[in-house]
């Protein structure tokens, strides 16, 4: 098995600030890399959905969570 550590770049608050985030799964011991991968597709895929239907996250901490509820945990740079 493989850490893979993602990269992504979200639009937060109404200033419209692009904050970097880092990634990793929590179960990459047990998750082959592209399992890992089509979990990370799936964030992406949920937070570009929510961002066409609400707009932009207003916080950090929702982008978190939403990337936790795919198994993710995010690391600083």
């Amino acid at each position: 098995m493989e850490f893979v550590r993602y990269k992504i770049r979200v639009n937060n608050g109404n200033e419209n600030v692009t904050i970097q985030y880092y990634f990793y799964h929590k179960d990459y011991e047990t998750m082959t890399r592209e399992e890992q991968d089509a979990k990370f597709d799936e964030a992406v895929k949920e937070l570009n959905r929510i961002y066409k239907t609400y707009g932009r996250f207003a916080t950090q901490t929702g982008v978190t969570r939403l990337f936790e509820s795919f198994g993710f945990v995010r690391t600083m740079p």
